[in-house]
This record gives C-alpha cells, sequence and structure tokens, in this order.
C-alpha cells in the first residue's frame, strides 16, 4: 500500500514536469534538478520501507514476542507470543521490570532473545467489557483488580469462592489446588494468566491490527522501533494493515505446517 502512494505521487509529478517543460523552460532547468535528487530519494525510502515490511512480516510470526504490562510504571505481567501458539506465561518479570526502570530495552529484549517488545498499558483495555476465566463471566474492572492486587492468588481465590458459593473455610484448599494442580506458584503466574485473559479479549474485539490500533493511539511502546512502526505514527493505520495481514497469513502458514 505504501509503495502504491509512492508510485502515485511519482506519476504526478513526472507530470507536472512535462507540464513545466513545454510552458517554462528555465524553471524546468532548476525544477529538473530538485525532482531528481527527490526521486533518487524517494526510490531509497521506498526500498528501506519495502524491506523493512519484509522483515517484519516474516520474522514476527517466527520469532518469541514478548507482550508486558506497564501497570503504574512497573511490569505487572507478561506473556510470550510465538506465532499461533498458544502463549507462554512469564513466572517471573522481575528481571524485566529493573531493566525497564532503567529503560534498558536493549537488555530486556536480550533477556529473553525476544524479536519485538510490546509493552501496553492499562488504556488497551478500555474496549473491553467482560472477560471469560474459568467458566465464568467476570468484568473487566474484577480482573484489574485481580491483577493489580499485592496478593493476586488470594483474589482469585476469593473469586473462586464467590461464584462457586462455597465458604471461606476452603480458601487455603483452593490456593494449594491452584499451587498442585494448575501450576500458579507466584504472583507473577497469576498476574500473567490474568493478562492474557484480557489480551485475548482485546484481540477478539480488534483481530490482527491491535498492535497497530494501540500502538497509534499511544497505549503501547514498541522496541525495536523500526522504520515501519515510525510511520505508523504519521500515516492513517490502514496504509499499514497489509503487513500485517501478511505476519497473519504466515502465523496460519507456520500452524498448518505449509512453511
Amino acid at each position: 500500500m505504501i509503495i502504491e502512494w509512492g508510485i502515485a505521487v511519482i506519476v504526478l509529478i513526472t507530470i507536472i514536469m512535462i507540464i513545466l517543460r513545454v510552458f517554462f523552460k528555465t524553471a524546468f532547468k532548476i525544477i529538473s534538478i530538485i525532482w531528481f535528487v527527490l526521486f533518487l530519494g524517494t526510490i531509497a525510502f521506498g526500498i528501506l520501507i519495502y524491506m523493512d515490511a519484509k522483515e517484519f512480516s516474516e520474522s514476527f510470526p517466527e520469532n518469541d514476542n514478548a507482550l508486558l504490562l506497564d501497570y503504574g510504571g512497573k511490569i505487572a505481567a507478561g506473556i510470550v507470543m510465538h506465532g499461533t501458539e498458544q502463549p507462554e506465561i512469564l513466572d517471573d518479570v522481575a528481571k524485566l521490570d529493573e531493566l525497564y526502570q532503567k529503560n534498558d530495552f536493549d537488555a530486556m529484549q536480550a533477556e529473553g532473545d525476544y524479536y519485538k517488545l510490546m509493552i501496553c498499558n492499562e488504556s488497551c483495555f478500555d474496549g473491553v467489557q467482560d472477560v471469560e476465566i474459568a467458566g465464568f463471566t467476570i468484568s473487566k474492572e474484577i480482573a484489574i483488580g485481580i491483577l493489580n492486587a499485592e496478593d493476586s492468588i488470594s483474589e482469585y481465590a476469593d473469586l473462586l469462592i464467590e461464584k462457586e458459593g462455597l465458604t471461606t473455610a476452603v480458601k487455603e484448599n483452593i490456593i494449594s489446588q491452584l499451587q498442585s494442580e494448575q501450576g500458579i506458584e507466584t504472583q507473577a503466574k497469576m498476574k500473567g494468566i490474568m493478562f492474557e485473559t484480557l489480551f485475548a479479549a482485546m484481540t477478539i474485539q480488534q483481530g490482527p491490527f491491535f498492535i497497530i490500533n494501540e500502538y497509534k493511539a499511544g497505549n503501547m511502546q514498541i522496541y525495536e522501533e523500526t522504520l515501519i512502526f515510525k510511520l505508523i505514527k504519521i500515516f492513517p493505520p490502514k496504509m499499514f494493515e497489509e503487513i500485517f495481514e501478511q505476519a497473519n497469513g504466515k502465523m496460519e502458514e507456520l500452524e498448518n505446517g505449509s512453511v
């Protein structure tokens, strides 16, 4: 889409140059030099865009990408995405948060050999109303409340007790079951599960373009911020949907084993 726009601009300028050549010969000589320089610059810029778009559409589905939640200026939870595979919940985000406080994104990226870091804030979930978890429908506010709780495992146990109509006497048993049967042994793991639940609801609502939409809205940071993402800030998001469609198609090919 971006390349097509560039071609259209080149064609338009060429037509203008022909008109100048016929009617304004002196002006044509000056403008032709400027046009030649701009033409070369446009070609070079177009090549850079194409290469960056191609690299992203091919590499994003095939590598690990970390989606992290910035809550109150700290990394509260995170998941790792790899193509269409089930996201992996990060059991411990303390190191990533430590590096985040130092704005050391290179080290964060190297921590898990991530292709991209995507750090979203709570505003990413503004359009979410309800989420499904453990067979129950709960509001976004409850999900975020559990995610933000100091003892999120205890808060989640309280939710299960309320939904199942149990007494608080069984709370310790529920927590033990969460740890032994579901592997929810850390606060980061519990927060990660809730974050993944919110993320799933967000992607159902927005589809494969949630990255464009939230990044454009200023609700998500991307690292490494290559040329494509810099341009997303300037141009309409629809101009870049084709790139993300290609990445999504690559994910489906990998899932079906056709690559």
